[in-house]
């Protein structure tokens, strides 16, 4: 017949969804002359209006944002004192400095009530330290010889156990109501994207979507679905970027964009 569609007739859209890295930080300076993280690189303190900025982008294109979260400036139990390598005093870490209480409920608050906002499980301060060094930017990859540049070594399950351990418990006792069904390394995904071991532990925890840069297909693991990053939105620290300056993206060719909050 000549009405019969022939495949090359076929045309499935790219999905297109929006990923944030790096949402969580209460504080965005990056100080990593002094040994901490890069955070947003945003020289003040975050606020609920950034958090009401995520949503009002997710109610403009109808879409929830894929919001992948630090969580480890909320911990004010000192839960970071019993994880290795996740922050630069170990035993000693005191997260008070950086944690505003009264901001943080009002956030939690709106986060919990957010139609728009997706929590993703990123990292506890996102990066690797050793000896109260930060040698790595991977918080899931060990530097080899424990030395800064380094190939980044994937960390063992129970390292990675203990990192999700203590960022489910300072997300649980602050009361967020929202599941968290997606993950995103810190850095990329390095080489644990590529094996089931790595995966197999985020199943424990629920997670059903994986989300990254360094990835170069399409995969399932595990029953986790794990995606690249497609379009890198803007460079991660261009948070005051002119917007008219902006790449006009092909909706057709688009998939996964990638942008660093607050951009």
């Amino acid at each position: 017949r000549n009405d019969k569609m022939l495949l090359s007739d076929v045309r499935i859209p790219v999905a297109l969804q929006l990923v944030l890295d790096d949402v969580g930080w209460m504080y965005g300076r990056d100080e990593r002359w002094e040994n901490y993280p890069s955070r947003t690189g945003m020289p003040r303190r975050h606020v609920l209006e950034d958090y009401v900025a995520i949503n009002e982008v997710g109610r403009a294109i109808n879409m929830k944002i894929h919001a992948t979260f630090v969580i480890g400036e909320w911990d004010k139990w000192g839960v970071l004192r019993k994880v290795p390598n996740s922050n630069p005093f170990g035993e000693n870490w005191n997260g008070s400095p950086h944690l505003n209480v009264a901001e943080a409920e009002k956030i939690r608050d709106y986060i919990n009530g957010s139609e728009y906002i997706e929590i993703a499980l990123h990292g506890l301060l996102h990066d690797y330290w050793y000896n109260g060094v930060n040698i790595g930017g991977r918080e899931y990859e060990q530097p080899e010889g424990n030395v800064k540049g380094g190939k980044g070594i994937r960390v063992s399950n129970d390292y990675l156990r203990t990192h999700l351990d203590a960022f489910m418990e300072i997300y649980n006792n602050w009361g967020f109501t929202k599941p968290i069904r997606s993950f995103c390394c810190p850095g990329g995904a390095g080489t644990a994207w590529k094996d089931d071991e790595f995966s197999s532990v985020l199943k424990e925890y629920g997670i059903k979507y994986w989300c990254n840069g360094g990835i170069d297909r399409c995969r399932v693991s595990n029953g986790i679905i794990i995606n690249p990053k497609a379009v890198p939105f803007l460079p991660w620290e261009a948070y005051d970027i002119n917007p008219a300056k902006l790449e006009t993206l092909n909706p057709e060719t688009s998939g996964i964009i990638s942008g660093h909050w607050p951009c």
